[in-house]
């Protein structure tokens, strides 16, 4: 999954030769691999003629992302038939890959073919909400850097615009902010994605692009 085979950046770059050295090396690694992959990186950490040399070294950019920041006060929401459950375990990463898979139209062997045994651990707090016993909507927070980090936030189609996003991604909010203290929260959001987390506060901070090969 592209998702979880994702490089970005630690420090801005300076010029195109930085450009070269820094991605040579992961363009090596990708190609022994030949896994589908992701090169995220902030707008602004990228010198001048970034975007012209990744198009020539065939990467493709694939979605525009916003880096978005809030200081959390977070209410829970009521969703219809809202049914949210804790995930863990090997079924649980599974759930949230198929979840991501059926949201950005990604096989869904993708999630199947994904070992990620360290997804769940003391410092992650991942939730499904369901409908009539069937899963909806997914969203995950880390704990990184003291900051609670949302990831794969996704509603299968069939069941979008109920508010099932919102709604699980603030009981999963909730609860990390009730077990560690903290309440600084980032995220990336898609285009899509971005009026809600405005919605509950988020301010965007940073401009990122998600580049990917098209031949894996």
């Amino acid at each position: 999954m592209p998702f979880y085979n994702h490089a970005c950046l630690s420090r801005p770059i300076d010029d195109l030769p930085g450009m070269r050295r820094r991605i040579e090396p992961l363009l090596r690694f990708a190609a022994q691999q030949g896994w589908p992959w992701m090169f995220s990186p902030c707008d602004d950490w990228l010198p001048a003629g970034a975007s012209e040399y990744l198009s020539n070294i065939g990467l493709v950019p694939a979605m525009a992302l916003s880096g978005m920041a809030a200081e959390c006060s977070i209410e829970p929401v009521a969703a219809a038939a809202q049914d949210v459950r804790p995930l863990s375990g090997t079924s649980g990463a599974l759930l949230v890959g198929e979840l991501n898979c059926l949201a950005y139209g990604m096989p869904l062997e993708w999630a199947e073919q994904t070992q990620w045994a360290s997804f769940f651990g003391s410092d992650v707090f991942s939730y499904a909400l369901y409908e009539s016993d069937q899963p909806a909507s997914t969203a995950t927070v880390f704990i990184t850097d003291n900051c609670l980090n949302v990831v794969c936030v996704a509603t299968a189609p069939a069941f979008q615009r109920k508010g099932y996003a919102e709604a699980v991604m603030r009981h999963g909010l909730n609860e990390a902010m009730r077990a560690t203290g903290l309440r600084h929260s980032v995220l990336h959001a898609s285009e899509a994605g971005r009026p809600l987390y405005e919605r509950m506060g988020y301010r965007t901070v940073a401009k990122f692009t998600a580049w990917t090969s098209p031949h894996t």
